[in-house]
């Protein structure tokens, strides 16, 4: 999920990745693995996202995404890029910082990068009325990511499955628009399944190194998540998942961005080529969204 209304968190992308094989039946769960497959597979999938939240601020912003994927599927490995396209209202004063919304809050750490739109207020970085200042909506487009997974180790119905995860933010957000930093990111990550009978457990974690704006020093990310996965019915391509998320804040001395995250997955069609996924997400602390929700169609050929 790109996550919930706002991005795909690299836990959560993990944990959707395995998800449709890892609580799969005994007969047909290996089978199910893209990273096991024999055969190469390209995929193609659409999400909608949608996010509100204050972030820390007195006002909400609303952040809407429609993120293309495309994945090419090996047999011990996947390689997935992402180009979203994001509407957001800026009232809140957010950046996405690494594709999270990041507000401000009165610290001039950041204010350099929150520029007044359409050519208003001048006021310089860390101005009292900044906050005034931001109150149209920007559209355009986000930071394109690109991510290599890598099977590590390859399980069985009751051993642990273990992939190495790699990705590069690319900056293609306006940085004017706060829709980028206008620098690279490098993710770093391991992710861990351990199928349970109708169920499997998720663990993740993974390392960002953010690229700093001009006279921004932003500290890098660590991401620890934890999740279920079970299989709904007898369906073997129906899942239901629980995850919790816990991301550092890029600013230092503020609180850490934590998520639960819920939501249902379904293969469809007479070879099951097709998915559909529904996601609900809900912060757990003052950094994160209020609620978010995602929509995702994808097609195998």
């Amino acid at each position: 999920m790109q996550s919930p209304g706002k991005h795909v968190p690299l836990g959560a992308g993990l944990l959707l990745a395995l998800v449709p094989w890892a609580t799969a039946p005994a007969s047909e769960g290996v089978q199910e693995a893209p990273a096991s497959r024999s055969d190469r597979q390209l995929v193609g999938e659409l999400s909608y996202g949608y996010s509100t939240g204050d972030y820390g601020t007195e006002t909400d912003t609303d952040l809407h995404t429609v993120t293309a994927r495309l994945r090419w599927l090996l047999r011990r490995a996947e390689l997935r890029i992402a180009l979203p396209y994001v509407h957001m209202s800026n009232e809140g004063n957010v950046v996405l910082v690494g594709g999270q919304p990041v507000a401000p809050g009165g610290f001039p750490l950041l204010d350099g990068l929150l520029p007044p739109l359409g050519g208003g207020d001048s006021s310089p970085p860390g101005d009292a009325t900044s906050s005034e200042r931001r109150t149209e909506s920007v559209s355009g487009n986000g930071d394109v990511k690109a991510r290599a997974e890598v099977l590590l180790l390859e399980g069985t119905t009751s051993s642990p499955w273990l992939s190495a995860v790699a990705e590069v933010k690319a900056p293609t957000g306006d940085e004017s628009k706060g829709l980028g930093t206008g620098e690279t990111d490098v993710t770093a990550g391991l992710g861990l399944v351990q199928p349970l009978g109708r169920a499997s457990a998720l663990l993740d974690g993974s390392y960002t190194r953010l690229g700093d704006p001009e006279g921004v020093d932003l500290d890098d990310v660590v991401s620890l998540g934890a999740g279920l996965a079970i299989r709904a019915g007898e369906h073997p391509g129906r899942q239901l998942y629980a995850y919790l998320e816990n991301r550092t804040h890029p600013i230092a001395g503020l609180e850490d961005r934590r998520d639960l995250l819920v939501g249902f997955s379904s293969r469809f069609g007479e070879a099951r080529q097709g998915r559909l996924s529904v996601g609900l997400a809900y912060g757990l602390s003052e950094t994160a969204e209020q609620l978010g929700v995602t929509f995702g169609l994808g097609r195998a050929f």
